[in-house]
């Protein structure tokens, strides 16, 4: 109950040393479940964050604190949670900033032990008023409100209720703590602070660690909260369910706005429209001082009034010139005229694909596919890993011909194709002006047309004039849509187009396919690229194509209420079975004619049944618990790194990997990331400073080249080396059921693994690496090539996992799930090391560098000596 200065030096944050001084003064009543703070400041390591702000926190009010990293969020929710503000002792805070602590207490023992520490807290400080106070002391009545309200009578019930909403089955609730990821441990920790449902909950990226559901289920949980929340969230969608009022965090200030995330953006729209006026008349006010000033001269009669304006214009400047609000430039481009076809341009009647050879057992690849590709249509293709999408691509394209039905193609229809080994066309011994001017000869362009055309492509100056092997993967692969846009397409037919892509590249071709005025059909596992690209999804499921006209977010609300309703169905024949089956078992009497037909009714239903749960996906990935890390887990000191030719890629880094961290490394190809990696791991060295690796840590490694797997040998011997069992974890566990954990079931196991897709390959790869076992998980373009569930199973596997992960991804979407820090190359030799999301980075990256086209990286050139 203090006011004045607080201190909070020697704190940790995030296992980080903070020295903290906070000061306040409490300005609401000490009674009250209302806290008010005037003249708060903070500094933290000696900035300055926070400036004589008023903290104002309500009951029944629901606060979203937003702000760009550093600005002192974190710290702002530690400083409360700390009491280095005046709170009343009666206003009980709980703060979710970490994972529940690994013990031998279970998932449920851990939740309601946590709420009996409070309970005696409260009753020693109902001891403690009594002895100061007396029974007719205020302060007793909210004491005695909230032991009333705890109920221990209900403590286990309520608690199992919260962890099922958090995703907790029986089991999982019945399990030592001890024995769960540190993503499980978080959940456990958020189940605590629900539980104590406290006067002021605070809240610091509670969704960070949860799935879909359980983020879902949250978002309707908060929104019911009947007293003061503070929660720090990058989900807007989070925001906007849950929050009452938004506080900023900016410029050392807090700055109050009613309303949700949405409301919060449109005041400040209205808020940039009105700062764009004022700069306006202010730049104008200015222009006509300076131009008054300039006009006077030298001359004597004028000298007066021109230093009265000097000085009007000099009080202006030190009073704080109104910024201008910052714009950002957009890229654009301009796709030629194609020739629109009408409809039916690409139709398939009851086509049934399998491939001659294939297990006649497992029946058609696809079967029975009705449906028809028109002009203007985006279609994305999603299903799992050996589905068939590129299997359908083919068939779009007449490579292989249907085993049953028919595919029409209009006569007038021209199919630009792009694929993984698309950029294999281009010479990497010719410059991009020679090649095109050799390989288009017959278009007679002269080389200014040929130079204007690639630069709009992003290929200008002296990139026209660099080798092409020397290029990034993304440079080549718009040199390729250069050559699909001159056959002038109305077809475009993408497979996995993102991978090996940059950031900025996968922006640059969704501008490209948003300006294309024909077909668009993509098969990719960017989940972005489909929610910014795709009008319509085709899902292949089970052999079936499933179409579903909207982007990919509004497809997975449509696939969960559909897998809802199929749910119900398995349900009822369940039941249909039970019935069927007590029939057959009791021997009843009655015709054979009858009984006959009660035993094929019965077959039938399984057969049903069978087909009905038969999903080819990948639910989940375990990743075997990590040993014991110590504090130093890597440390990069002062490194810089180059090779002849390519110029100095690092220079001077500085960073530390904290224990626990997710650190996503973006980049242009060739920037250097995977060189980064190597250093790690020992195989290159830094040409200045040091890479320390700390004694603890054990190394798990998957590179994108995937080129330790064997592939003559199959699937089983690969992961088992022939054994019956494996050890993971600490654990034996049967080597067929563990290559099925990978969705690689029974003939599976049988193929050679060089008969594998890339998808599988990268599966496989994978698999091998996590049974190695080790705490700091480095996976260099893990995503490629794999589809949308199995990617939700990495990326719940890297969220719930206690270890490090490094993971180097042009993919934004996997980055921004599962990230808490990101490594960016930002060209000239600059890497930096951010704390928060990809989009966080983004956002900031902006604010310092601007927006617009993307560029090709540079470097510095190499030290001399």
């Amino acid at each position: 109950d203090r006011d004045g200065e607080g201190e909070g030096g020697g704190v940790k944050l995030g296992g980080v040393d903070v020295d903290r001084t906070v000061t306040g003064v409490l300005a609401s009543r000490p009674t009250a479940l209302d806290v008010r703070i005037e003249q708060f400041s903070m500094q933290v390591n000696g900035q300055e964050l926070v400036k004589d702000c008023t903290i104002e926190l309500n009951a029944g009010r629901r606060y979203g604190l937003l702000g760009m990293n550093g600005c002192g969020k974190s710290n702002l929710l530690a400083a409360l949670a700390n009491r280095e503000v005046p709170v009343p002792a009666h206003v009980d805070i709980y703060h979710l900033r970490e994972e529940a602590e690994p013990s031998e207490r279970t998932a449920l023992e851990a939740v309601v032990d946590h709420i009996k520490v409070e309970v005696h807290r409260l009753q020693r400080l109902e001891s403690s008023v009594l002895a100061a106070g007396g029974p007719g002391d205020e302060r007793l009545q909210p004491i005695y409100e909230r032991l009333e309200e705890l109920d221990p009578a209900t403590f286990e019930s309520r608690a199992a209720e919260l962890l099922h909403g958090l995703g907790f089955n029986r089991a999982m609730m019945a399990r030592r703590t001890a024995d769960m990821s540190g993503g499980w441990r978080m959940r456990v920790a958020l189940a605590r602070a629900l539980f104590a449902a406290p006067a002021l909950l605070l809240l610091d990226e509670p969704t960070n660690h949860l799935d879909l559901s359980a983020c879902v289920w949250l978002e309707h949980y908060l929104a019911k909260y009947n007293k003061c929340l503070l929660v720090i969230s990058h989900s807007q969608d989070f925001l906007n369910g849950v929050c009452t009022h938004i506080i900023r965090m900016s410029a050392r200030t807090l700055t109050y706005y009613s309303g949700d995330y949405d409301t919060y953006q449109k005041t400040l729209e209205a808020d940039e429209v009105i700062q764009q006026k004022k700069f306006d008349k202010e730049q104008a006010d200015i222009k006509h001082l300076r131009d008054f000033i300039a006009s006077c001269g030298t001359y004597a009669n004028m000298m007066k009034q021109a230093n009265s304006k000097q000085k009007i214009l000099n009080k202006m400047e030190t009073a704080g010139l109104t910024a201008s609000p910052k714009a950002e430039r957009t890229f654009e481009f301009t796709f030629p005229e194609c020739r629109k076809l009408p409809p039916p341009v690409l139709p398939f009647v009851d086509v049934s694909f399998a491939y001659p050879g294939a297990d006649p057992d497992a029946g058609f690849l696809l079967k029975n596919l009705e449906f028809g590709v028109d002009c203007d249509s985006r279609v994305a293709l999603v299903g799992p890993n050996g589905a068939g999408k590129s299997t359908l691509l083919k068939l779009m394209t007449g490579d292989v011909e249907p085993s049953r039905g028919t595919v029409s193609r209009h006569s007038h229809l021209s199919i630009g194709r792009y694929h993984q080994h698309s950029v294999d066309v281009l010479d990497p011994g010719s410059h991009p002006i020679d090649f095109f001017l050799n390989t288009f000869e017959k278009l007679k362009k002269p080389i200014d047309e040929w130079r204007g055309f690639l630069g709009k492509f992003g290929i200008s100056g002296r990139l026209q004039t660099t080798p092409i092997g020397l290029l990034s993967d993304g440079q080549k692969s718009r040199l390729v849509f250069a050559m699909i846009c001159i056959a002038e397409p109305n077809l475009l037919l993408l497979d996995e187009p993102t991978n090996h892509l940059d950031a900025q590249s996968v922006a640059w071709l969704e501008q490209f396919l948003a300006t294309f005025p024909g077909t668009v059909v993509a098969v990719t596992h960017d989940r972005y690229f489909l929610d910014n690209v795709a009008g319509w999804i085709l899902e292949l499921d089970r052999g079936q194509g499933i179409p579903f006209e909207g982007n990919y977010s509004s497809w997975l609300q449509s696939k969960s209420d559909r897998m809802d309703m199929e749910g119900k169905k398995l349900a009822s024949l369940e039941r249909s079975i039970k019935s069927e089956l007590e029939w057959v078992r009791s021997n009843a009497k009655g015709s054979m004619k009858k009984g006959k037909a009660r035993l094929r009714a019965y077959d039938d239903l399984c057969a049903a049944a069978k087909e009905f749960t038969s999903r080819d996906e990948l639910d989940s990935i375990t990743i075997p618990a990590a040993p014991r890390l110590g504090s130093t887990v890597i440390n990069v000191e002062g490194v810089s790194k180059g090779y002849e030719g390519r110029g100095l890629l690092i220079e001077d880094l500085d960073c530390t990997i904290p224990p626990g961290a997710v650190v996503g490394i973006v980049g242009a190809n060739g920037a250097g990331k995977t060189t980064l990696f190597r250093m790690i791991t020992g195989v290159d060295t830094p040409d200045a400073g040091s890479v320390v690796v700390g004694e603890t840590v054990k190394l798990m490694y998957v590179d994108q080249d995937r080129g330790d797997l064997d592939d003559t040998k199959t699937v089983y011997e690969s992961l088992s080396g022939g054994a019956d069992e494996i050890s993971l974890g600490g654990r034996t566990v049967n080597a067929r059921a563990y290559c099925s954990w990978y969705n690689f079931k029974s003939g599976d196991q049988q193929k050679k693994v060089g008969e594998l897709s890339g998808g599988e390959r990268n599966r496989l790869q994978l698999a091998k690496t996590l049974a190695s076992g080790g705490n700091v998980l480095m996976l260099d373009e893990p995503t490629n090539d794999l589809d949308v569930t199995t990617l939700r199973a990495l990326e719940e596997a890297v969220s719930a996992w206690n270890g490090v992960t490094m993971v180097i991804s042009h993919d934004r979407w996997f980055l921004n799930k599962i990230a808490t820090h990101i490594m960016a190359y930002e060209g000239d030799s600059k890497v930096v090391f951010f704390e928060g999301s990809y989009d966080e980075y983004e956002e900031k990256r902006k604010e310092r560098m601007g927006g617009g086209e993307p560029t090709r990286i540079k470097y510095k050139p190499m030290p001399v000596g």
